[in-house]
């Protein structure tokens, strides 16, 4: 399941929070007498900040190996979380743009389509080569297949959607069922010591990632929706620039 986050974070926030890991063994340097940590605030759970912990674990002598690559397996997740997260957000900020510009591309469709067709020309200079004429009529090939390869891709554009919508209010479903499993875990009693620690930020990412995932099915409908009419407009407009390119290359066919 793919998902997504953003982080903000400024870099001397960046380097406090780093170097006071180190200080105050935030890890911990005795793990039998470590206690849960709260959580970090939600700035605080970046890309830069879970890279610092992984560095901090060299500088851990009282954890040892096996739980040292335990940690840094799991906060490499996290990592690949966080980018998800990150992923995720920006396909949603993307959707909700684009259904936003929907309206006004929608106006200037209907326009264009309620405008009458122009004439195809052919013009040329009375002196014109017979290579001038050539390059022309490739010219005029290559728009038609242009404007037919468009023209099906929006009725492909069309069917996959139907399908995509029942999809979406599937997966939609499931990831907040996966949200409820991710804040029921966060709710536990937390395992105290570095390794509980990082299973905890693990779970704080995946639940990010989760959300921004949510997010973007989420804005993926809407976008749907905003642009159901769209569509249709775009595949009308297709249709008649296929027609015109037609038109165009009979024209210069018959030179």
């Amino acid at each position: 399941m793919q998902k997504i986050v953003p982080g903000v974070r400024s870099s001397f926030s960046i380097l406090f929070f780093g170097l006071l890991l180190l200080a105050s063994g935030a890890w911990g340097q005795d793990p039998e007498q470590d206690q849960a940590q709260p959580d970090p605030p939600e700035a605080d759970l970046t890309v830069e900040s879970i890279q610092a912990r992984i560095t901090a674990l060299d500088g851990m002598p009282a954890v040892d190996e096996a739980t040292k690559a335990q940690i840094r397996a799991i906060l490499k997740d996290t990592l690949e979380e966080l980018k998800s997260a990150s992923d995720a957000s920006s396909q949603a900020d993307a959707l909700e743009q684009e259904a936003a510009a929907a309206p006004a591309m929608l106006v200037q469709i209907r326009k264009e389509l309620a405008s009458p067709a122009p004439a195809p020309g052919v013009g040329l200079p009375p002196d014109a080569t017979q290579a001038q004429v050539d390059q022309q009529l490739q010219q005029a090939e290559q728009a038609l297949a242009a404007a037919r390869d468009l023209f099906d891709q929006l009725r492909d554009e069309q069917v996959r959607r139907g399908e995509r919508r029942t999809a979406l209010d599937e997966q939609i479903s499931a990831a907040a069922e996966h949200l409820g499993e991710l804040d029921d875990a966060l709710n536990a009693p937390s395992e105290a010591g570095p390794l509980g620690e990082a299973r905890r930020l693990q779970l704080l990412a995946q639940r990010r990632a989760t959300r921004q995932e949510n997010r973007a099915l989420t804005a993926e409908l809407a976008n749907y929706d905003a642009r159901r009419e769209l569509l249709p407009a775009r595949i009308d407009r297709g249709s008649r620039r296929v027609t015109l390119a037609e038109q165009a290359l009979a024209a210069w066919q018959t030179l």
